[in-house]
Parts: C-alpha cells; sequence; structure tokens
C-alpha cells in the first residue's frame, strides 16, 4: 500500500518564531517522517521558525522575503499534491485546498478566544469554526479542548480524535544550576499577561509573606504595571530570556514551577518542569488536572488566598517536594512526541 500524502500549511510557522503551538507542529512534521506508510510534503518549508528549523523541515529564507505572506506564497507554489492537509492554524485565506481530493484535518489547539473574548479585541482564531466545519478529522490537543469545542460549536460532525502533546528530550534533571539566578526560587514561564494571571501569583507572595525570589522566563521586559505591582507587593523579581537548555536548568534548580493560568489547552511548561524535576503549582481548571495528574499540586482559579496557602505548603514540606520531583519525571516520561505521532498517524488512517 502506497504511503499516505501529508501536507503541513505552514500558517504557525509564519505566525510564531517560536512557542508551543508551532513546537508541536515541528516536533509533529519531524516524528511523522520516521513512521511507515507517512510521507510528509513539503520536507522543508521556508520560515524563520526556531523549532522548524530545529527539527529539519525549513529553510531560512534570506532578509527580503522574510514576511509571512510573501513565504506563505513561496511555500503555497512548493507545496506538491497530497491525500492530506493538515492545517497549523485558522486564518480564512488557507481555507483553499491544493486538491480537491485533499482530505482536510484541523488540530484544536485551544479555545482561549470563544471563552474569554473579553480579553481579546479581535480573534485571532479568525476562521476556526469555519475549519471545524470543513474538516474530516479533527484533533483535539486534550480532552479539555475537546469539551470546550463541542460546548461551543455543537456536534463537530467531523471524527475527533484526543492527540496529547509530548515533552522534548532537552528537559531533564540539569546537575549545572544557570549562572545569575538565586539559589533558591519560584519560577513562571511565558506570557504575562490576561488568563495568565501573572498578577494573581504576585499577589499569593505578599498574602503568603513568601520572600522567595521569582524569576520570570519570557513574556518580555516587566511593563510599568507589573513593576509597580511587584513594587507595591514588595516581591523580588527578575526576567530573562534563554534558550530551552538553559530553561531545562532554570526548571531543574527551581523551588517550585507556579502556572496560574487560568486557561490552558495543553500546557506544554507543565511537562517541560516535570521532566526536570521540578513540582509544579497548577490551576484547577481547563487542563491543567489532565496534565498534571495526581503529580502536581493545585489551587483554586482565581484564589490568590489558596495559591498562597499552596505555596505555603509546598515549600515547607521537603519530604512531599522531594517525592513530588521524583513522580514528575517519570509521569512526564510518558508524554512522547513518538506517541503524538502515532496517534496522528491513527487519525489519518481514518480518512483512507
Amino acid at each position: 500500500m502506497a504511503a499516505v500524502r501529508v501536507a503541513f500549511d505552514d500558517q504557525i510557522f509564519q505566525v510564531q518564531r517560536q512557542g508551543g503551538a508551532s513546537r508541536y507542529f515541528a516536533r509533529l512534521h519531524e516524528h511523522l517522517r520516521r513512521l511507515p506508510g507517512v510521507e510528509v510534503l513539503p520536507s522543508r518549508l521556508a520560515t524563520s521558525n526556531v523549532h522548524a528549523q530545529a527539527a529539519g523541515c525549513a529553510t531560512v529564507p534570506p532578509s527580503w522575503l522574510d514576511r509571512p505572506g510573501l513565504l506563505s506564497a513561496v511555500n503555497r507554489v512548493r507545496r506538491p499534491r497530497a491525500d492530506i492537509v493538515h492545517h497549523t492554524y485558522y486564518h480564512p485565506a488557507h481555507l483553499r485546498l491544493p486538491s480537491k481530493s485533499a482530505h482536510r484535518v484541523v488540530t484544536l489547539l485551544d479555545m482561549t478566544p470563544e471563552l474569554f473574548p473579553e480579553l481579546f479585541t479581535h480573534n485571532p482564531h479568525r476562521a476556526k469554526r469555519e475549519y471545524v466545519a470543513r474538516a474530516d478529522v479533527v484533533l483535539a490537543i486534550s480532552q479539555s479542548t475537546k469539551v470546550d469545542a463541542e460546548a461551543v460549536f455543537g456536534d463537530m460532525g467531523a471524527l475527533v480524535r484526543v492527540v496529547p502533546l509530548g515533552v522534548d528530550r532537552v528537559f531533564s534533571p540539569s546537575p549545572e544550576p544557570l549562572p545569575g539566578l538565586p539559589s533558591d526560587y519560584l519560577l513562571f514561564v511565558g506570557t504575562r499577561g490576561g488568563y495568565k494571571d501573572f498578577s494573581l501569583l504576585v499577589q499569593a507572595l505578599a498574602i503568603g509573606r513568601i520572600d522567595m525570589p521569582l524569576v520570570c522566563v519570557g513574556g518580555g521586559a516587566f511593563t510599568r504595571a507589573e513593576e509597580e505591582l511587584l513594587r507595591k507587593s514588595m516581591a523580588h523579581a527578575i526576567q530573562i530570556d534563554v534558550d530551552d537548555r538553559a530553561l531545562a536548568s532554570a526548571y531543574s534548580h527551581a523551588s517550585a514551577f507556579v502556572f496560574p493560568s487560568r486557561y490552558e489547552g495543553f500546557g506544554l511548561p507543565t511537562l517541560e518542569a516535570m521532566a526536570c524535576g521540578c513540582p509544579s503549582i497548577l490551576t484547577r481548571s481547563s487542563s491543567h488536572p489532565e496534565v498534571g495528574g495526581d503529580v502536581a499540586f493545585y489551587f483554586e482559579p482565581r484564589s490568590a488566598e489558596s495559591l498562597a496557602a499552596t505555596l505555603w505548603s509546598l515549600l515547607h514540606d521537603a519530604e512531599l517536594a522531594a517525592a513530588r520531583s521524583r513522580a514528575g519525571i517519570l509521569h512526564a516520561g510518558r508524554y512522547t512526541w513518538e506517541r503524538t505521532a502515532e496517534l496522528t498517524a491513527e487519525a489519518y488512517a481514518l480518512l483512507e
């Protein structure tokens, strides 16, 4: 039997230079190529996305071409005929298939704009509803995302499969601490605005009188409003930008990773932290309990008091923290990109 020919569009690789969504599609592209019965086309997209380049599925475009609209046009010209087109985002321009006979697969990354419209001036997911309506197979990256999508869209009609994400192998316990960081600290990773509830964490530090430094990775420099919040709360925080290897070190030597986001489609940082042996504190909402299982610590959504109490309990029970650290490594080890690719290939096979 001939291999099924799969083409990914390049949407997410033009939307992000790096990030969880583009990391997922780059790893999926990489690991599907290793499976029998699947031929991924084209082999190399023109994009500046760092995950696509690391996965070997991208060419670095010249500076004059490095604009999303031009790069997408180049990639569409290069794309050969496929049996399946797997969409990576939700721009209406990509709804036109390169072949009338191609099946359409769509991944639901999250339902944030639909559930929290007040946080957006416009819907960044644009034509998601139409993508789902036209899809032959819909993949949801968590059961939570699937349930949320069904609540918003109703019966999606297409075959729907839950395909969890994996964790990169670079995320493992690192013996070397990251230079410049305190000996003891709490860790926050990613963007801090809106539903990410960074301010809730700062409030919890003040309520619990927790004077441990807070290290924030990514998300850009602190805004004036954040600096004022930190000052009023008398919280000591630093912001840094690091690559994956340094991030693994930051996870490995943190007293706890705190993920106060009230909503996540999956939440890759949870797996990354656990894989590095870092005890994780998550909001008891959306996909967090699904991904964190019985290994993570949880607090009630939007409650700084609950978060403060959870932090206090973890930081004052070294034996429990060590046990959860060991359990987290084993838990994260169950989530691999190989398994993500295998489940995706099984979903593709439903279209044969």
